[in-house]
Formats: C-alpha cells, structure tokens, sequence
C-alpha cells in the first residue's frame, strides 16, 4: 500500500485525481459502503413520499405536525447512517494512505468511539440546512440569501467528520475545525470540487428521483445502484482526501504522521 502517493497540491485536478487513486485501491469496500448507503436513501425517500402524499388530505394542522415528525426522524436516520458510514469512509482511505489497510471491521473498530460526536455534528448540520431550506421559501430575497448561505455552510463545514475522526474532535470543534481548515483559495477549490462532483450527482439524482416515483421502489433501487454508485463513491472518499491535503498544504504535515499521531 505504500505506493499510494497523495501530493499536497490543493487543485481541483489534483484533488480529482487523488481521489481516484485512493478508490483504486480498494474500489470494492468503498463500493460497498457506498451501495449501503445509497439502499437507505432510497427507503427514507420512498416512506417521506408515502407520507406526504398522504398528508395533503389531513387538515394543515394535524398534516403539518406530523410532516414535521416524519422530517426529524429521517433527519435522525439520515444522520446515523451517513456520520457512520462517512467517518468509516474516513479511518479506510486514512488506514489505506498509511499503508495499514486491514478490513472493515477493523476500521469500524478504530473509529467506533468517535462517530456518535460524527452523528450529533452531521445532525446539527441537517438542522441548520433544513432551517435555511424552510426560510428560502418566505421570499425571493430571502430565498437568495438562504441559498448563499447553504452552499457556504456545505462548503466550510465539508470535512468535518474526518476532523471528528482524525482528531478525535467534538461535534461542535469539528465543525469550526473544518471551517478553519476551508479559508480562501481553499475554499473555492473545495466549492469547485463539490460543484463538478456532488453538484452532478445530485441532478443526476433528481432525474433518478422522478423515475423511482413513477416506477416503484425496487426500479428505483436497481437504478440508483447501476448509475450512482460509481460517482457516490467518488464523492464519498472526497471530505478525508480534502481534509488530508488541506492538513498537509496548511500544517506540513507528513502522511503516516496524520493517521499514526492519533
């Protein structure tokens, strides 16, 4: 594993590219997680819009209560799997850059301690982003103003888990961690990457989205598998490659140092 080379060049191709190699090698694990993942999200999007539906023909107040219940708890779902699934993600491509690369079980092992503090951040977020969701739709200059700050959260909060995970951080110390670590020319290459990777994955997903509504769950499953999960697992190994590269460009840190010290 020690011919796994990630340079501390912070480009967007350099990112790109190192992100690649990373999945390279050990495409099946990744794949694995991120297919896992991927069979949840298209659960919880099937039971909201089950719910939803039905909720038009209640009154607005009883409707609203429980589109609100339903909202929290896919919130907490949402959370759980994707901190944990994320902060896995993380200890497998550090353990892979280190040249430590065991299995699975071992990188859920060596991070099991720190995802709760991943699951309490990754929820704080989905609060915040749903708040700002619901604002943007009070007005057109409301709207805007929410949007701008959505991507600017997303942005600077990108790598929080890896912080979580590396540095042993709380929930609240990884957030403003990661918003350290993504200040200027950091930041928009970061903004950059997000837009060619997850900005596209999630049209993508929109499309997918509308057939599985028509089609039926099962449909939307086999889809989202075949076309997914090649560009998931891109994007899901990206926040501990940025987080990584952003230490070593900012801090001079050393590869086997940054996983080994913690």
């Amino acid at each position: 594993m020690r011919d796994l080379v990630i340079t501390s060049e912070f480009t967007v191709s350099s990112i790109l590219s190192s992100a690649w190699s990373v999945i390279q090698k050990n495409l099946i694990v990744f794949l694995g997680i991120v297919l896992l993942k991927m069979t949840t999200w298209a659960v919880l999007n099937k039971i909201f819009e089950a719910y939803k539906s039905q909720l038009i023909f209640s009154t607005v107040g009883v409707g609203d209560v429980f589109l609100i219940v339903i909202i929290i708890v896919i919130l907490i779902i949402t959370a759980l799997v994707n901190a944990t699934t994320g902060s896995v993600t993380t200890c497998v491509v550090f353990e892979l850059l280190s040249g430590e690369w065991d299995c699975v079980m071992v990188s859920i092992k060596r991070c099991a301690g720190r995802i709760p503090s991943a699951i309490f951040g990754y929820f704080i977020c989905s609060i915040v982003l749903v708040l700002l969701w619901f604002i943007s739709h009070f007005s057109f200059i409301l709207g805007i103003f929410a949007i701008f700050f959505i991507i600017r959260i997303i942005i600077k909060w990108f790598v929080f888990i890896p912080a979580c995970i590396v540095e042993n951080k709380g929930p609240i110390e990884s957030l403003s961690r990661s918003s350290e670590l993504i200040k200027g020319k950091y930041f928009w290459n970061t903004f950059l990457v997000f837009l060619l990777t997850d900005g596209l994955s999630m049209v993508l997903y929109y499309f997918i989205v509308k057939l599985a509504i028509r089609d039926g769950i099962f449909f939307y499953i086999i889809i989202n598998a075949l076309i997914m999960s090649i560009p998931y697992t891109f994007t899901s190994v990206l926040p501990a490659v940025i987080y990584y590269k952003l230490r070593v460009a900012k801090e001079n840190f050393s590869l086997y140092s940054l996983y080994e010290s913690n």
